[in-house]
């Protein structure tokens, strides 16, 4: 098949794959994917699966036992690593596909999370980083941030929105149940409110933030959960540029 490579030769695959998570490598970059493959294969925990060069390759060839992980790169065939992303996904709903690319833009952080991806890792990441993080996916676990290795970009964009928001204490529980991907009426459960006064609060959160979609806010979120905010306390952890408690960025309600 056009666009697959032969790892038979691979130092990196063998008789490990047997018994070790099977990761899937779809990029073009013949040194980015050597590298990939190199990483992967000095886990213990993961082997490499397969390897694809293009769109057509990795669509065309989803055919037998789906890998545990999927690394897609986002400028894939330029820069169509989000759609095969999707159609990862629609083929092997067990299968965790992680994309790999540059410091992205809100929006593509979003397209990137309506795809189905697990996590979004940028280039830059360092490889003691990558390695625990496909593990950690591999076995079944939520990746602890949906971008991995965050850029000071990408960080200021999030601290830039939270000082203008200025959520009251109510909003920001609200924002890091949404966060959590809980649905109204699990939110009105959790806080004891009614779904009505919720879908308010949600209404809300969307408006001070500047989104129109909730998807976006589940993003913004795990951007603050990135920097340690924590999702179920509403307040961040540890020394940071965000404000320390919610009441910080607005008045008690």
């Amino acid at each position: 098949m056009t666009g697959s490579v032969d790892t038979r030769s691979n130092p990196f695959v063998g008789e490990a794959r047997a018994r070790r998570a099977g990761v899937l490598l779809v990029e073009d970059l013949d040194v980015v994917r050597v590298g990939l493959a190199a990483l992967v294969g000095s886990s213990s925990e993961l082997a490499v699966a397969g390897e694809r060069t293009s769109v057509a390759a990795a669509i065309d060839g989803l055919d037998g036992d789906p890998p545990a992980v999927a690394v897609v790169a986002v400028a894939l065939d330029g820069g169509r690593g989000i759609e095969v992303a999707a159609a990862l996904r629609d083929r092997w709903p067990s299968t965790a596909v992680v994309l790999l690319g540059g410091a992205p833009s809100p929006e593509r952080l979003e397209r990137a999370g309506a795809a189905g991806a697990v996590a979004y890792v940028l280039t830059s990441v360092a490889a003691d980083e990558l390695v625990p993080v496909l593990e950690r996916i591999a076995r079944g676990e939520a990746p602890r941030a949906f971008l991995v290795g965050h850029p000071p970009a990408v960080v200021d964009w999030a601290d830039d929105r939270w000082r203008e928001a200025r959520l009251t204490r109510q909003e920001t529980r609200v924002l890091a149940l949404i966060t959590d991907s809980l649905t109204n009426r699990q939110i009105a459960r959790r806080m004891e409110l009614g779904e009505a006064t919720v879908k308010n609060y949600v209404r809300s959160v969307l408006a001070k933030l500047g989104f129109e979609r909730r998807t976006q806010a589940v993003i913004y979120g795990v951007h603050l959960r990135a920097r340690g905010w924590s999702a179920a306390a509403g307040e961040r952890a540890g020394p940071a540029p965000l404000p320390s408690t919610p009441s910080e960025a607005g008045e008690a309600t």
